[in-house]
């Protein structure tokens, strides 16, 4: 068998083994790029609060009251006409069409309702 030569290892050509070498040191990374940034949030209109000035306490009674306005009147209306009628297809009817026309001015009551509640803090 031929003997192998170290010779070519020894200039860096191959074959054998490589001598230790200087490591090249890292190229640096480039440099990060700026985070992207979210537009602002919308102003409010003049005339409604922003979400920060709003609290849950007050959100939780404002829909409580609306929904007591929207339902109870409805409820009594049917009850009533129904204990003294007997007619119950009576009593649905008149019970949902004064229950629709709650509705229909709903959005007068929850402006009342939001107003009265910024006057009492301002």
């Amino acid at each position: 068998m031929p003997e192998r030569s170290t010779a070519g290892a020894e200039e860096g050509q191959g074959g054998g083994r490589k001598g230790h070498q200087a490591a090249d040191p890292a190229p640096d990374p480039p440099p990060a790029a700026p985070a992207p940034r979210r537009p602002a949030a919308p102003a409010a209109p003049a005339g409604r609060p922003s979400a920060f000035e709003l609290d849950i306490g007050g959100i939780i009674a404002k829909s409580t009251v609306m929904a007591v306005l929207f339902a109870v009147p409805p409820i009594c209306i049917f009850l009533a006409l129904h204990h003294y009628t007997g007619n119950v297809l009576a009593a649905a009817a008149a019970g949902f069409g004064v229950h629709f026309a709650i509705l229909a001015i709903s959005p007068r009551i929850a402006e009342l309702l939001i107003a009265g509640g910024r006057s009492g803090r301002r």
